[in-house]
């Protein structure tokens, strides 16, 4: 969906107080401006750019709408974007080679779980063992940290350790839903427990019950 469609539609969004600190304290603003906004990004005041969460985006979009931003201010500069971009997509080739580089016999469970750390990195923009907002999951790292494969291979090594330690428990921690995606919650919540068990097929229609809901949510 286009900024323009989700600032038409932002009248819809429920107030987030918590994102709206967020945005304000971060002094994010629609990139590359309000009147033009991407729809999933923000620079902030050193011209960098960060890509924002589904709660940022729709707090962002109900901004525009109250005016918050003036839709003819300045573009600020962007830092090299393209730039920060192209180094990020080397990290992740390199990890991936080094990945690929053990020996089958040596792959263990930490290095499938590196492997799936790496890929929603690479293709959802999700890192969760990065220092982040832990209410708005926004990635607090500066362009040469987001860039660096060492930074990228000690989260995914982190990761993967914590999630054994977790199944070796059976202790996970999920945190509490949103409303408006409580429904997509319940179903690929019980989606990984048919996953834990012995019917794949089953969880899959519940994931695509979820991804379903979810895409709603979002328009």
């Amino acid at each position: 969906m286009s900024g323009t469609r989700k600032v038409r539609l932002a009248k819809l969004n429920r107030e987030r107080p918590m994102c709206r600190q967020a945005i304000i304290s971060r002094s994010l603003a629609p990139f590359p401006s309000a009147a033009e906004w991407d729809g999933f990004s923000a620079s902030m005041s050193d011209g960098s750019r960060t890509f924002l969460s589904d709660g940022l985006i729709k707090q962002m979009a109900r901004m525009i709408a109250e005016g918050h931003f003036k839709p003819g201010e300045p573009k600020r500069r962007n830092c090299g974007m393209t730039s920060t971009a192209t180094k990020l997509k080397a990290a992740y080739a390199e990890l991936r080679r080094r990945l690929n580089a053990v020996p089958e016999e040596q792959r263990t469970e930490l290095h499938g779980l590196t492997r799936a750390y790496l890929a929603m990195a690479e293709q959802a923009n999700y890192r969760p063992a990065a220092s982040s907002n832990q209410i708005t999951g926004e990635i607090i790292l500066d362009a040469a940290e987001l860039c660096s494969v060492e930074q990228l291979q000690h989260e995914a090594g982190e990761y993967a350790h914590n999630f054994v330690e977790q199944e070796d428990t059976c202790a996970y921690h999920i945190g509490v839903t949103d409303y408006e995606t409580a429904q997509a919650f319940v179903f690929g919540l019980e989606a990984l427990k048919l996953l834990c068990g012995c019917a794949p097929r089953r969880a899959l229609k519940l994931l695509q019950m979820a991804a379903q809901d979810v895409e709603a949510a979002l328009e």
